[in-house]
């Protein structure tokens, strides 16, 4: 799971489950739980962001820019009385995950610009003659 960085949408899902012997889900503990956030393995902080209840033993972390301002590793770690301890591990990126690619088809990061057509047309040529001889040499047995 990823988050941007000192981003202030998306929420961070975590599950709680009762500590009680069928391991119920554990409901209706919104105001009773605690998280602490551990930011590329530094020691355990207080969350910022409020928790809510999602429904169905699930909550959410909302959203605060200072819980995400470290790129890297972000542990959470929630807590109540009455469930067990819930961690999750979230990766905090410059980019925003959730946002619509742009452009079309495969982006090569290999230094081809749009403008630079003959090298992506010499990056073609060499993917085809890579992709001839995997199949000569699969129709030849001599894979495993």
């Amino acid at each position: 799971m990823s988050r941007q960085l000192a981003s202030t949408t998306h929420p961070i899902p975590f599950r709680m489950v009762s500590k009680t012997g069928n391991l119920d889900d554990a409901i209706g503990l919104q105001s009773q739980i605690t998280v602490w956030l551990s930011k590329n393995c530094g020691p355990l902080v207080p969350a910022l962001g409020a928790v809510t209840e999602i429904g169905k033993c699930l909550y959410a972390l909302q959203p605060h820019a200072d819980d995400r301002d470290t790129l890297g590793s972000l542990v959470l770690h929630a807590e109540a009385p009455t469930a067990y301890n819930e961690n999750e591990r979230i990766e905090i990126v410059n980019y925003d995950p959730f946002a619509a690619p742009t452009g079309q088809g495969v982006v090569v990061s290999a230094g081809f610009g749009a403008g630079d057509s003959k090298n992506l047309a010499d990056l073609k040529t060499i993917v085809r003659l890579i992709a001839t001889e995997f199949l000569t040499t699969q129709s030849k047995g001599l894979l495993p």
